[in-house]
């Protein structure tokens, strides 16, 4: 918490989440799920990690042509974001616009 607001000015941040693309060959099945918005075959990878870029926690799976916005809401961060018990006083996580801004 303390690295991010050393570098960035950002109070009380735990981490930054983002997606990216893990490139694969296209599948036999479902062929065309698989190609992402900059048009090769992926599985998407949902990543949250610290000021160090310390990768803390990481969600993968999901064919390619999955946006991060749908994505999020099927992982465990998801599950934690608007719990006061997991995020003890106000800390955050800071995602772009593909994330909703949540209580934390």
């Amino acid at each position: 918490m303390h690295g991010f607001e050393r570098a960035s000015g950002f109070p009380k941040v735990i981490g930054a989440i983002d997606g990216t693309h893990i490139r694969i060959n296209g599948p036999k099945q479902n062929h065309a799920d698989y190609i992402n918005r900059k048009g090769f075959h992926s599985i998407q990878l949902q990543i949250v990690c610290d000021h160090k870029t310390l990768i803390t926690h990481c969600y993968a799976g999901h064919p390619g042509s999955v946006h991060d916005q749908r994505v999020f809401p099927l992982s465990e961060v998801a599950d934690y974001v608007n719990y006061d018990d997991k995020f003890l006083e106000n800390f955050h996580i800071l995602g772009d616009a593909a994330y909703e801004i949540h209580q934390h």
